[in-house]
């Protein structure tokens, strides 16, 4: 029976919601700011990027599907990479950071890319990637967009969100 306590202790880490704080493996895209690891959908910690089918608009004023974008973005990173994640708060799905085997953090790589924004808190350390993002004009700075919490909150008001909408709440 000296077996029978790692495997119990090995099951209850493994179980969803039962202490399983980190996750390793290949990810599977969900949109630019949400995978799929081993089985369970997160969120990446810190971030918010477009939704699929939101638009932006180009600086010359071409509207592209910039949720598309944004996944695909995602996409890139993690391609043939497997990650390790830790769950940092509970949510549906729950808030993670990611990083490849080598230390880097999908957060900040989707941050400073330009293809997710911060949460605008003060103590995000990611705003100083996003000022660099916004001032090289990487991503989504090239052009107008409307913060993604926004978008939805403006969908879900009915309000519109198609081509032609406004970009801003100015």
């Amino acid at each position: 029976m000296r077996w029978a306590v790692p495997v119990v202790f090995v099951a209850l880490c493994h179980a969803p919601g039962l202490g399983a704080q980190e996750l390793r493996g290949s990810a599977e895209v969900v949109a630019g700011d949400r995978l799929r690891v081993a089985g369970r959908e997160l969120r990446l910690f810190g971030i918010d990027a477009p939704e699929a089918g939101q638009r932006c608009l180009l600086a010359d004023g071409h509207p592209y599907d910039c949720g598309r974008i944004a996944a695909t973005a995602l996409m890139d990173l993690t391609a043939g990479v497997e990650l390790r994640c830790r769950v940092v708060a509970p949510g549906a799905p729950p808030l993670a950071r990611c990083r490849t085997p080598d230390g880097y953090d999908l957060s900040r790589g989707m941050v400073y890319a330009g293809w997710a924004v911060a949460w605008p808190r003060a103590n995000n350390p990611l705003l100083r990637e996003e000022r660099i993002a916004r001032a090289r004009r990487h991503g989504l700075w090239r052009g107008r967009f409307l913060e993604p919490w926004r978008w939805r909150k403006r969908r879900a008001d009915g309000g519109a969100v198609e081509r032609g909408a406004p970009l801003t709440d100015d």
